[in-house]
């Protein structure tokens, strides 16, 4: 397990992704595709269309951070994070958990849910600097 100890607290503000934004696109993309070349009923492929766009609609409001519950900052103190949402209800998790971690990618294991952050969505610390801190 990799929990972190932070001596100094530091705050990371987050936006949208253009990377997860790209991926989702490319997934649902070629998704469609499929339904459209591999299925032989077009009311089917239709039906499957209408729910990609529904779906990738929805997921746009947790890409762009739109939702109330969307994390917009995290502040890392000690052996705790502390959380803010776009609703600004600030949440306390007594530990950081890092799930994984590499130059692109760093999830966190905060509760029950997981904060997956991006290289492009920390707007003013690079994610280096965070590696470094769950790493110490």
């Amino acid at each position: 397990m990799n929990w972190a100890i932070v001596t100094e607290g530091i705050t990371f503000k987050l936006q949208a992704s253009n990377v997860y934004f790209g991926l989702s696109i490319i997934v649902h993309g070629f998704t469609l595709l499929s339904v459209w070349l591999y299925s032989f009923n077009i009311y089917a492929s239709l039906a499957f269309s209408l729910a990609l766009v529904v779906h990738f609609q929805k997921l746009s409001a947790y890409i762009f951070l739109n939702k109330p519950s969307s994390i917009h900052t995290f502040a890392l103190q000690g052996q705790s994070i502390i959380t803010t949402d776009n609703a600004g209800v600030q949440q306390k998790y007594p530990y950081v958990y890092c799930v994984y971690q590499s130059r692109l990618l760093v999830i966190i294991k905060i509760g029950k849910c997981s904060l997956i952050i991006f290289k492009d969505s920390v707007v003013n610390h690079p994610l280096s600097q965070l590696n470094r801190l769950l790493n110490a």
